[in-house]
């Protein structure tokens, strides 16, 4: 089987002004609207139906095209698997919408809500952080580590959570 280019689709991501990594993203926003989760389509997906290589993506990706474009699959230049059934025609969509491109989340900051949490954990947080640390922080920090530890022993590490969450309340 030779691999032709999709040159509908290509002409479609012209027309609607997306770029391949762009129409992942759309194609993920609209499979979290329609079905509660991301498609997880990617730019590579992309470059694959563009170039031919795919020429029918899956249904998980196919719908939100559909949405997205307001045409049928075939209309988007894909070819039909042999066997497989012929598609429904999707509902017209009112008109094609464009979202804007997607905000960038900060990066997590992995190593403070780490520490964060170690210090929560221990007791820390209650530690004077000017001054002398007494015997009282001491032992109450040692308590600490001493129960967690036994109950990640005796129970592993699932039940530590509720045994954690008691001591930073107390």
């Amino acid at each position: 089987m030779t691999r032709q280019r999709n040159t509908e689709l290509e002409a479609l991501l012209t027309e609607f002004g997306f770029t391949h990594a762009q129409l992942a993203e759309e194609v993920n926003r609209v499979a979290v609207d329609e079905f509660g989760e991301p498609a997880n389509c990617t730019d590579r997906h992309v470059r694959r139906w563009v170039s031919g290589a795919v020429r029918w993506p899956w249904p998980r990706y196919l719908r939100p095209l559909e949405h997205i474009f307001g045409r049928s699959p075939q209309q988007m230049g894909f070819v039909p698997r042999a066997g497989a059934p012929e598609p429904q025609p999707p509902a017209p969509p009112s008109a094609p919408a464009r979202s804007a491109p997607a905000k960038e989340h900060p990066p997590v900051q992995r190593r403070t809500f780490i520490a964060a949490s170690l210090i929560a954990a221990l007791g820390i947080d209650r530690t004077p952080w000017r001054g002398r640390i007494g015997m009282s922080d001491v032992d109450r920090v040692q308590g600490t580590i001493t129960r967690l530890d036994a109950h990640f022993n005796g129970l592993g590490g699932g039940a530590l959570g509720p045994v954690a969450k008691v001591d930073l309340v107390r």
